[in-house]
């Protein structure tokens, strides 16, 4: 087994920096931009296999703005729909 000796910095941090500007979690217009080029342009994994184990059951999931159903069929097969009732426009 190694040794890992600690790394002693050259220059210590004087001030950590965030990562991404405040305003780029609270915009609406940036959230906007983002879901239109991120989460609506590729395919999102939505869930895995092993949470709806057995035909009949479902769960609901959230993919950006949209709300999802996942259910496994008779079959087995599991299906995603939109959480959207088609005759009354409603959320099932």
């Amino acid at each position: 087994m190694r040794i890992i000796r600690q790394h002693r910095m050259r220059q210590p941090l004087k001030r950590l920096q965030p990562a991404l500007p405040a305003a780029w979690y609270r915009d609406a217009a940036h959230y906007g931009r983002e879901l239109e080029r991120v989460w609506f342009r590729h395919w999102i994994a939505a869930g895995r296999e092993e949470q709806i184990p057995q035909p009949g059951d479902w769960r609901v999931v959230r993919i950006g703005t949209q709300s999802v159903i996942l259910a496994r069929d008779r079959s087995g097969f599991v299906r995603a729909f939109h959480n959207t009732c088609r005759h009354r426009g409603s959320i099932l």
